[in-house]
């Protein structure tokens, strides 16, 4: 099941980062995760989880970008190592494209150092850093409006 991440997540969302990435970039994560919570903020995050049996297995992020009205940033996307390959990456960033295109976003950017994962999903590769073995990738929803 999906759903809208709540504050008795966070925790389980850290422990999650902090399995995949280490301590230092779980408490990046926790830093970032709290403006979700900030009412005052003009562009805040959203968080989906993803629960199996009741518990937090996977959760993902994404928010309005700063840059231009309409493009969305899709951010922290993290499945459990125990649950990884039941496509429930899969389902939380179907469920965050459904969520953009509801808010009439005109089209998604992230990074990532998993291409291919999201060439399969309608993303292209539009920039390469080397330095970072990651990928900037863009999703065009519909036509951009000045």
């Amino acid at each position: 099941m999906i759903r809208e991440l709540q504050d008795s997540d966070v925790a389980a969302c850290v422990k999650i980062v902090e399995m995949n990435w280490g301590e230092p970039v779980a408490q990046r994560f926790l830093d970032e995760v709290r403006h979700a919570f900030m009412p005052h903020i003009t562009y805040h995050p959203t968080y989906y989880v993803y629960e199996h049996k009741k518990k937090v297995v996977a959760f993902a992020g994404m928010m309005p970008s700063c840059i231009w009205h309409g493009l969305w940033e899709f951010i922290w996307i993290n499945v459990h190592p125990k649950h990884v390959g039941k496509n429930i990456g899969t389902k939380l960033t179907k469920h965050r494209i459904h969520e953009v295109m509801k808010r009439d976003g005109t089209a998604i950017h992230l990074m990532t150092r998993e291409k291919l994962f999201f060439v399969k999903l309608g993303f292209e590769e539009i920039h390469y850093y080397k330095w970072g073995d990651c990928s900037v990738m863009s999703m065009q929803l519909k036509e951009m409006v000045l």
